[in-house]
């Protein structure tokens, strides 16, 4: 091209070399015998074509993807700015395509849960709020505050059946115990008042004192689609942290303290309610 069709030649425009280059391929380079294969490439061209796969009707996806932690409040940074997401997305690890314009976030499925173009560049490196992200968010439930005591009272008022729960709970978690019985308040909120119950009482029964029971109970026997669950509003540090003991299965060598005492009236029933 450049040896026969640039060199010596001069274009008003590039729309001007556009048709000029066209005119050359045409009435030139496609109709005369290929220096390399020795064939004439229109011909070539013809003889190809039917063993050709068609182009699709959208262009191929062309970008960068890369993995993010998204916060508690659903915000991720994406080339220097931040930008809210929807809130369901909070509190997990998203997928982000980067496009040459645009960006994508896919949810747990791979799903595309929200697209947008890159801010201008007035607004770079301030954050992005799109208020509809937060829609569906609801205030955290109100869990007692003050002295465990208060905990255990409002818990027991609110659920009087519970009592031996919140006993054995008190007696084999120690001093974990009040983040048990946070998890076990939230599990209500989450699970309905109705649900929760059905499932506690019969944990209670078989003396197994410990939120995860239950939790994996109700995660089993009554799960929840990802667009019903409940979204709560970001938690804070302290509130991160007892999510994060609440996940922790309790080693104490108190709970093998009855096998020094074979008189033991507090002996636990090893059968699991699963």
């Amino acid at each position: 091209m450049e040896r026969d069709f640039l060199r010596g030649s001069e274009f008003d425009s590039l729309e001007d070399l556009n048709h000029k280059v066209r005119l050359w391929l045409d009435n030139v380079a496609n109709c005369r015998v290929h220096g390399t294969t020795r064939r004439v490439p229109d011909e070539a061209w013809q003889e190809e074509k039917p063993f050709l796969i068609a182009l699709p009707d959208s262009p191929y996806p062309a970008c960068d993807e890369e993995l993010r932690k998204v916060g508690p409040d659903a915000v991720i940074s994406v080339k220097g700015t931040r930008y809210t997401i929807p809130a369901k997305l909070a509190h997990s690890t998203a997928t982000v395509r980067l496009f040459s314009d645009h960006f994508e976030v896919l949810d747990q499925r791979r799903q595309v849960a929200f697209s947008r173009k890159y801010a201008p560049d007035a607004d770079k490196g301030k954050l992005i709020i799109d208020t509809t992200h937060y829609q569906n968010v609801r205030p955290r439930s109100a869990i007692p505050g003050g002295s465990v005591a208060a905990l255990e009272d409002a818990f027991c008022t609110r659920f009087p059946a519970l009592e031996a729960l919140v006993l054995g709970i008190k007696k084999r978690m120690k001093g974990l115990a009040h983040i048990h019985l946070r998890t076990l308040w939230r599990l209500a909120d989450r699970y309905g008042d109705e649900n929760f119950l059905k499932v506690a009482e019969r944990v209670q029964d078989f003396h197994r004192f410990d939120a995860q029971a239950v939790k994996r109970i109700l995660e089993r026997d009554s799960p929840l689609p990802d667009e019903h669950l409940p979204l709560h509003s970001p938690l804070t540090a302290a509130a991160r942290v007892i999510a994060s003991l609440s996940d922790v299965d309790s080693g104490s060598l108190d709970d093998y303290a009855h096998l020094d005492n074979p008189n033991s009236d507090d002996e636990e029933d090893d059968n699991d309610p699963q």
